[in-house]
């Protein structure tokens, strides 16, 4: 395949695209909700993929109630999450080779995510991907999270590359 151009850089989402983690949190939060003695349903966890924290306990609270143990189940939810992701956090397939690729032909790349930067630095680095990567948009480097395209957009910001933007 041929591109009409060469592109100024290409920005990666993170979680579900680079890391197979959407698997291990929805574990993750089903490990909490069985902790706290909640039921939590799949489609309520769909819900709630790509969402910073703030958006996420407001789901939580409407879909439990304001009784809710949110903060309880939050740090439930992470623990949840560290101890599975310690062991069985995986780069989705191709993840390598496209970096590869990128790396043959110098093309700067960027992370976009909703996740800390202390959570990209944690995966890059359990997969030996530190400095793949020449920029990151992350949590706290924007206002709105996504579906909107902030993240994305403070990512080709740093990259160098928003003007380009299209």
């Amino acid at each position: 395949m041929r591109l009409p151009r060469r592109p100024a850089g290409v920005i990666f989402d993170m979680d579900g695209l680079l890391f197979d983690t959407e698997k291990l949190y929805q574990e993750a939060i089903i490990l909490a909700a069985t902790e706290g003695g909640h039921t939590i349903a799949t489609d309520v966890f769909n819900k709630l993929v790509g969402l910073p924290w703030a958006q996420t306990r407001s789901l939580l609270l409407e879909h439990f109630g304001e009784t809710f143990p949110v903060n309880d189940f939050e740090e439930a939810w992470v623990r949840h999450f560290w101890v599975i992701a310690d062991t069985r956090l995986s780069v989705k397939p191709g993840t390598i080779e496209l970096l590869d690729t990128l790396d043959k032909f110098e093309i700067p790349r960027a992370i976009a995510t909703s996740s800390s930067h202390r959570t990209v630095d944690r995966h890059l680095a359990a997969h030996d991907l530190t400095g793949r990567f020449h920029a990151v948009g992350g949590h706290g480097d924007y206002e709105n999270g996504k579906p909107a395209p902030y993240p994305f957009l403070r990512a080709a910001e740093r990259l160098g590359v928003a003007q380009n933007y299209a």
